[in-house]
Protein backbone atom coordinates (compact mmCIF):
# COMPACT_ATOMS: atom_id res chain seq x y z
CA UNK A 1 0.00 0.00 0.00
CA UNK A 2 1.30 3.44 -0.93
CA UNK A 3 0.05 6.77 0.39
CA UNK A 4 0.96 10.37 -0.40
CA UNK A 5 1.73 12.69 2.52
CA UNK A 6 1.79 16.48 2.66
CA UNK A 7 1.05 19.21 5.22
CA UNK A 8 0.95 22.93 5.92
CA UNK A 9 -0.68 24.12 2.73
CA UNK A 10 -2.29 27.09 4.54
CA UNK A 11 -5.02 27.63 1.98
CA UNK A 12 -7.20 30.67 1.89
CA UNK A 13 -9.43 31.39 -1.12
CA UNK A 14 -8.13 30.45 -4.55
CA UNK A 15 -8.01 34.15 -5.42
CA UNK A 16 -5.85 34.94 -2.37
CA UNK A 17 -3.48 31.94 -2.61
CA UNK A 18 -3.52 30.66 -6.21
CA UNK A 19 0.03 29.25 -6.00
CA UNK A 20 -0.91 27.08 -2.99
CA UNK A 21 -3.89 25.62 -4.82
CA UNK A 22 -1.67 24.98 -7.84
CA UNK A 23 0.82 23.06 -5.68
CA UNK A 24 -1.93 20.93 -4.14
CA UNK A 25 -3.45 20.23 -7.56
CA UNK A 26 -0.03 19.11 -8.76
CA UNK A 27 0.21 16.62 -5.86
CA UNK A 28 -3.23 15.25 -6.71
CA UNK A 29 -2.31 14.93 -10.40
CA UNK A 30 0.94 13.10 -9.61
CA UNK A 31 -0.96 10.72 -7.30
CA UNK A 32 -3.44 9.86 -10.02
CA UNK A 33 -0.65 9.29 -12.55
CA UNK A 34 1.15 6.95 -10.13
CA UNK A 35 -2.02 5.10 -9.20
CA UNK A 36 -2.09 6.24 -5.56
CA UNK A 37 -5.50 6.16 -3.95
CA UNK A 38 -4.89 8.17 -0.76
CA UNK A 39 -3.46 11.53 0.29
CA UNK A 40 -2.88 12.42 3.94
CA UNK A 41 -2.71 16.16 4.77
CA UNK A 42 -1.12 16.47 8.22
CA UNK A 43 -2.47 19.71 9.59
CA UNK A 44 -2.80 23.37 8.67
CA UNK A 45 -4.52 22.66 5.39
CA UNK A 46 -6.18 26.03 5.97
CA UNK A 47 -4.75 29.25 7.33
CA UNK A 48 -5.73 30.75 10.65
CA UNK A 49 -8.95 32.81 10.81
CA UNK A 50 -10.22 31.37 7.55
CA UNK A 51 -13.53 29.49 7.34
CA UNK A 52 -14.61 29.43 3.70
CA UNK A 53 -13.72 25.98 2.39
CA UNK A 54 -15.58 26.13 -0.92
CA UNK A 55 -12.57 26.27 -3.26
CA UNK A 56 -10.90 23.25 -1.64
CA UNK A 57 -14.22 21.40 -1.56
CA UNK A 58 -14.66 21.97 -5.30
CA UNK A 59 -11.08 20.85 -5.98
CA UNK A 60 -11.72 17.58 -4.14
CA UNK A 61 -15.03 16.98 -5.89
CA UNK A 62 -13.04 16.74 -9.14
CA UNK A 63 -10.71 14.08 -7.72
CA UNK A 64 -12.96 11.10 -8.38
CA UNK A 65 -10.36 8.41 -7.62
CA UNK A 66 -8.58 10.01 -4.67
CA UNK A 67 -9.41 9.65 -0.98
CA UNK A 68 -8.24 12.72 0.98
CA UNK A 69 -7.61 12.43 4.73
CA UNK A 70 -7.30 15.75 6.56
CA UNK A 71 -5.74 15.94 10.03
CA UNK A 72 -6.46 19.27 11.77
CA UNK A 73 -3.42 21.32 12.84
CA UNK A 74 -2.98 24.28 15.17
CA UNK A 75 -4.22 26.71 12.47
CA UNK A 76 -7.39 24.75 11.63
CA UNK A 77 -8.00 22.82 14.86
CA UNK A 78 -11.77 23.31 14.66
CA UNK A 79 -12.08 21.65 11.24
CA UNK A 80 -14.97 19.15 10.85
CA UNK A 81 -16.23 16.77 8.18
CA UNK A 82 -19.59 18.54 8.01
CA UNK A 83 -17.94 21.59 6.44
CA UNK A 84 -17.42 19.73 3.13
CA UNK A 85 -19.61 18.19 0.44
CA UNK A 86 -16.97 16.17 -1.47
CA UNK A 87 -17.58 12.50 -0.61
CA UNK A 88 -13.96 11.43 -0.46
CA UNK A 89 -12.82 13.99 2.13
CA UNK A 90 -12.53 12.70 5.66
CA UNK A 91 -11.47 14.78 8.67
CA UNK A 92 -9.82 13.23 11.72
CA UNK A 93 -11.77 15.07 14.41
CA UNK A 94 -10.68 12.60 17.10
CA UNK A 95 -7.73 10.23 17.50
CA UNK A 96 -8.26 7.16 15.34
CA UNK A 97 -6.51 3.81 14.88
CA UNK A 98 -7.17 2.02 11.61
CA UNK A 99 -5.72 -0.99 9.82
CA UNK A 100 -3.23 -0.08 7.11
CA UNK A 101 -3.06 -3.48 5.42
CA UNK A 102 -0.07 -5.75 5.16
CA UNK A 103 3.20 -4.92 6.85
CA UNK A 104 6.68 -5.35 5.45
CA UNK A 105 7.17 -8.20 2.98
CA UNK A 106 7.81 -11.49 4.71
CA UNK A 107 6.10 -10.31 7.91
CA UNK A 108 2.69 -11.54 9.00
CA UNK A 109 2.27 -8.67 11.42
CA UNK A 110 -0.32 -6.13 10.40
CA UNK A 111 0.37 -2.38 10.49
CA UNK A 112 -2.00 0.24 11.86
CA UNK A 113 -2.24 3.95 11.21
CA UNK A 114 -2.68 6.11 14.31
CA UNK A 115 -4.00 9.61 13.60
CA UNK A 116 -3.80 12.21 16.39
CA UNK A 117 -5.23 15.64 15.47
CA UNK A 118 -3.74 18.76 17.03
CA UNK A 119 -4.99 19.55 20.53
CA UNK A 120 -3.62 22.72 22.12
CA UNK A 121 -4.23 21.26 25.58
CA UNK A 122 -1.99 18.20 25.10
CA UNK A 123 1.47 17.23 23.95
CA UNK A 124 1.77 14.29 21.57
CA UNK A 125 3.37 12.40 24.48
CA UNK A 126 0.24 12.96 26.57
CA UNK A 127 -2.09 12.14 23.68
CA UNK A 128 -0.30 8.83 23.16
CA UNK A 129 -0.54 8.06 26.87
CA UNK A 130 -4.29 8.77 26.89
CA UNK A 131 -4.97 6.78 23.73
CA UNK A 132 -3.00 3.68 24.73
CA UNK A 133 -4.78 3.40 28.09
CA UNK A 134 -7.87 2.22 26.27
CA UNK A 135 -6.51 0.65 23.09
CA UNK A 136 -3.40 -1.26 22.11
CA UNK A 137 -2.06 0.27 18.86
CA UNK A 138 0.03 -2.76 17.90
CA UNK A 139 2.66 -2.07 15.26
CA UNK A 140 1.72 1.41 14.16
CA UNK A 141 2.66 4.46 12.12
CA UNK A 142 1.94 7.78 13.84
CA UNK A 143 0.50 10.76 11.98
CA UNK A 144 0.28 14.09 13.81
CA UNK A 145 1.03 17.79 13.81
CA UNK A 146 3.58 19.33 16.15
CA UNK A 147 7.20 19.74 17.20
CA UNK A 148 9.65 16.87 17.59
CA UNK A 149 11.74 18.15 20.48
CA UNK A 150 14.60 15.69 20.13
CA UNK A 151 15.32 16.35 16.48
CA UNK A 152 17.32 19.00 14.67
CA UNK A 153 14.46 21.49 14.73
CA UNK A 154 14.09 23.77 11.73
CA UNK A 155 12.66 27.11 12.70
CA UNK A 156 9.10 27.76 11.56
CA UNK A 157 9.28 31.38 10.47
CA UNK A 158 5.53 31.40 9.82
CA UNK A 159 4.80 31.25 13.55
CA UNK A 160 6.61 31.20 16.88
CA UNK A 161 6.38 28.80 19.82
CA UNK A 162 5.89 25.05 20.18
CA UNK A 163 2.80 23.03 19.35
CA UNK A 164 1.89 19.53 20.55
CA UNK A 165 5.50 18.46 21.14
CA UNK A 166 6.75 14.87 20.79
CA UNK A 167 9.76 13.75 22.84
CA UNK A 168 12.42 11.11 22.28
CA UNK A 169 11.21 9.45 25.48
CA UNK A 170 7.78 8.90 23.94
CA UNK A 171 9.32 7.43 20.78
CA UNK A 172 11.25 4.95 22.89
CA UNK A 173 8.23 4.07 25.03
CA UNK A 174 5.63 3.60 22.29
CA UNK A 175 7.99 2.50 19.47
CA UNK A 176 6.08 3.61 16.37
CA UNK A 177 7.35 2.09 13.14
CA UNK A 178 7.36 5.55 11.55
CA UNK A 179 6.32 9.06 12.54
CA UNK A 180 5.10 11.68 10.07
CA UNK A 181 4.33 15.17 11.36
CA UNK A 182 3.08 18.43 9.96
CA UNK A 183 3.99 21.88 11.35
CA UNK A 184 7.60 22.48 10.22
CA UNK A 185 7.44 24.07 6.77
CA UNK A 186 11.03 23.88 5.56
CA UNK A 187 12.10 20.79 3.61
CA UNK A 188 14.57 18.40 5.25
CA UNK A 189 16.06 16.17 2.56
CA UNK A 190 16.85 13.36 5.01
CA UNK A 191 14.14 10.71 4.97
CA UNK A 192 15.87 8.31 7.38
CA UNK A 193 15.08 10.25 10.55
CA UNK A 194 12.86 8.81 13.28
CA UNK A 195 10.42 11.65 12.58
CA UNK A 196 9.85 13.00 9.07
CA UNK A 197 8.24 16.30 8.08
CA UNK A 198 7.01 16.58 4.48
CA UNK A 199 7.25 20.40 4.66
CA UNK A 200 4.84 22.78 2.97
CA UNK A 201 4.22 21.99 -0.73
CA UNK A 202 4.52 25.66 -1.68
CA UNK A 203 6.67 28.30 0.00
CA UNK A 204 4.39 30.53 2.04
CA UNK A 205 6.84 33.42 2.13
CA UNK A 206 10.42 34.32 1.22
CA UNK A 207 11.81 32.41 4.22
CA UNK A 208 10.60 29.07 2.83
CA UNK A 209 13.21 28.56 0.17
CA UNK A 210 14.00 26.01 -2.50
CA UNK A 211 12.08 23.34 -4.34
CA UNK A 212 9.14 21.82 -2.46
CA UNK A 213 8.10 18.20 -2.14
CA UNK A 214 5.55 15.70 -0.92
CA UNK A 215 6.20 12.18 0.36
CA UNK A 216 5.14 8.73 -0.73
CA UNK A 217 5.18 6.03 1.93
CA UNK A 218 5.15 2.33 1.00
CA UNK A 219 3.87 0.29 3.97
CA UNK A 220 5.03 -3.04 2.52
CA UNK A 221 8.61 -1.86 2.01
CA UNK A 222 8.58 0.59 4.95
CA UNK A 223 10.15 3.04 2.51
CA UNK A 224 9.71 6.80 2.16
CA UNK A 225 10.25 8.49 -1.19
CA UNK A 226 10.21 12.14 -2.13
CA UNK A 227 8.47 13.73 -5.11
CA UNK A 228 9.01 17.28 -6.32
CA UNK A 229 5.97 19.55 -6.28
CA UNK A 230 5.64 21.64 -9.42
CA UNK A 231 4.48 25.03 -8.17
CA UNK A 232 4.32 28.53 -9.74
CA UNK A 233 6.83 30.16 -7.37
CA UNK A 234 10.17 29.15 -5.82
CA UNK A 235 11.84 31.38 -3.22
CA UNK A 236 15.56 31.80 -2.57
CA UNK A 237 17.60 33.96 -0.18
CA UNK A 238 21.25 34.46 -1.21
CA UNK A 239 24.27 36.61 -0.34
CA UNK A 240 27.11 37.55 -2.69
CA UNK A 241 30.51 38.90 -1.65
CA UNK A 242 31.89 41.68 -3.88
CA UNK A 243 35.65 42.34 -3.87
CA UNK A 244 37.70 44.94 -5.80
CA UNK A 245 40.05 42.24 -7.12
CA UNK A 246 40.85 42.02 -10.83
CA UNK A 247 37.67 42.26 -12.89
CA UNK A 248 35.19 42.37 -10.02
CA UNK A 249 32.13 42.20 -12.31
CA UNK A 250 33.40 39.04 -14.03
CA UNK A 251 33.99 37.54 -10.61
CA UNK A 252 30.41 38.37 -9.55
CA UNK A 253 29.10 36.91 -12.79
CA UNK A 254 30.82 33.62 -11.96
CA UNK A 255 29.42 33.69 -8.42
CA UNK A 256 25.91 34.19 -9.79
CA UNK A 257 26.39 31.27 -12.18
CA UNK A 258 27.47 28.98 -9.34
CA UNK A 259 24.62 30.22 -7.14
CA UNK A 260 22.04 29.27 -9.77
CA UNK A 261 23.68 25.90 -10.45
CA UNK A 262 23.43 25.18 -6.72
CA UNK A 263 19.65 25.48 -6.87
CA UNK A 264 19.48 22.48 -9.23
CA UNK A 265 16.54 23.88 -11.15
CA UNK A 266 15.49 23.03 -14.68
CA UNK A 267 15.90 25.93 -17.09
CA UNK A 268 12.13 26.38 -17.40
CA UNK A 269 11.83 26.74 -13.61
CA UNK A 270 14.12 29.78 -13.41
CA UNK A 271 11.25 32.07 -14.36
CA UNK A 272 9.44 30.95 -11.19
CA UNK A 273 12.23 32.17 -8.91
CA UNK A 274 11.68 35.07 -6.52
CA UNK A 275 15.11 36.00 -5.18
CA UNK A 276 16.05 38.03 -2.14
CA UNK A 277 19.69 39.00 -2.74
CA UNK A 278 22.12 40.80 -0.45
CA UNK A 279 25.45 42.01 -1.87
CA UNK A 280 28.17 42.59 0.74
CA UNK A 281 31.87 43.43 0.66
CA UNK A 282 33.74 46.17 -1.20
CA UNK A 283 33.55 47.75 -4.64
CA UNK A 284 35.22 50.60 -6.53
CA UNK A 285 32.01 51.58 -8.31
CA UNK A 286 28.71 50.86 -6.57
CA UNK A 287 26.61 52.35 -9.37
CA UNK A 288 28.16 50.11 -12.02
CA UNK A 289 27.98 47.05 -9.79
CA UNK A 290 24.29 47.59 -8.99
CA UNK A 291 23.47 48.05 -12.68
CA UNK A 292 25.39 44.87 -13.53
CA UNK A 293 23.61 42.78 -10.87
CA UNK A 294 20.20 43.98 -12.03
CA UNK A 295 20.97 43.15 -15.67
CA UNK A 296 22.55 39.79 -14.87
CA UNK A 297 19.56 38.63 -12.83
CA UNK A 298 17.15 39.80 -15.52
CA UNK A 299 19.14 38.14 -18.34
CA UNK A 300 18.98 34.81 -16.52
CA UNK A 301 15.19 34.97 -16.30
CA UNK A 302 15.03 35.55 -12.56
CA UNK A 303 12.95 38.05 -10.58
CA UNK A 304 13.71 39.84 -7.35
CA UNK A 305 11.35 39.26 -4.45
CA UNK A 306 11.80 42.83 -3.18
CA UNK A 307 10.56 45.68 -5.34
CA UNK A 308 13.81 47.57 -4.74
CA UNK A 309 15.88 44.69 -6.16
CA UNK A 310 19.10 43.59 -4.48
CA UNK A 311 20.12 44.87 -1.06
CA UNK A 312 23.40 46.85 -1.17
CA UNK A 313 23.16 48.27 2.36
CA UNK A 314 26.27 46.36 3.48
CA UNK A 315 28.34 47.03 0.35
CA UNK A 316 31.22 49.41 1.12
CA UNK A 317 33.11 51.73 -1.24
CA UNK A 318 36.88 51.68 -1.54
CA UNK A 319 38.63 54.46 -3.43
CA UNK A 320 42.04 53.04 -2.52
CA UNK A 321 43.72 51.94 -5.74
CA UNK A 322 46.94 50.84 -4.02
CA UNK A 323 48.38 47.98 -6.03
CA UNK A 324 49.92 46.48 -2.92
CA UNK A 325 46.59 46.27 -1.13
CA UNK A 326 44.80 44.81 -4.12
CA UNK A 327 47.60 42.32 -4.65
CA UNK A 328 47.45 41.27 -0.99
CA UNK A 329 43.70 40.63 -1.15
CA UNK A 330 44.05 38.78 -4.45
CA UNK A 331 46.76 36.52 -3.02
CA UNK A 332 44.66 35.79 0.05
CA UNK A 333 41.72 34.87 -2.16
CA UNK A 334 43.83 32.37 -4.14
CA UNK A 335 45.23 30.91 -0.93
CA UNK A 336 41.78 30.36 0.55
CA UNK A 337 40.77 28.39 -2.53
CA UNK A 338 43.45 25.87 -1.60
CA UNK A 339 42.63 25.62 2.12
CA UNK A 340 40.07 23.33 3.77
CA UNK A 341 38.09 25.50 6.20
CA UNK A 342 35.58 22.80 7.15
CA UNK A 343 36.97 22.51 10.70
CA UNK A 344 36.48 26.23 11.31
CA UNK A 345 33.22 28.07 11.96
CA UNK A 346 33.76 30.42 9.05
CA UNK A 347 33.42 30.23 5.27
CA UNK A 348 36.01 31.50 2.79
CA UNK A 349 33.70 34.42 1.95
CA UNK A 350 33.51 35.41 5.62
CA UNK A 351 37.31 35.29 5.89
CA UNK A 352 37.68 37.35 2.71
CA UNK A 353 35.20 39.95 3.88
CA UNK A 354 36.96 40.36 7.21
CA UNK A 355 40.32 40.59 5.44
CA UNK A 356 38.97 43.26 3.09
CA UNK A 357 37.78 45.31 6.06
CA UNK A 358 41.29 45.18 7.52
CA UNK A 359 43.11 45.87 4.23
CA UNK A 360 40.85 48.71 3.11
CA UNK A 361 40.03 50.07 6.54
CA UNK A 362 36.40 48.97 6.58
Amino acid sequence: MKIAITADVHLRSRQETPERYAALENIFSQCEREGLAQVFILGDLFDRDFNNYHDFDELCRRQSGLKITVLPGNHDSGLKRKYFTAEKIRVMEEPLLEAAGEGAKGSKQKINFLFIPCDSGLSLDEALEVFTRNQEPGRFILFGHGDWLSGTRSANAYEQGFYMPLSQRALEKFSPLRVFLGHIHQVDQRLDRAVVYPGSPCGLDINETGKRRFLIYDTEENRVESREVISPVIYFIETLLALPVGDELSRLQELIRKMIEGWELAKEDLKKVKLRLKVRGFTRNKEALARFIQQEISDRGLSFFDETGADFSELKITADESEARLLLLSQLQRKLEQVDLSRFQASSDEVLEKAAEIIFGG
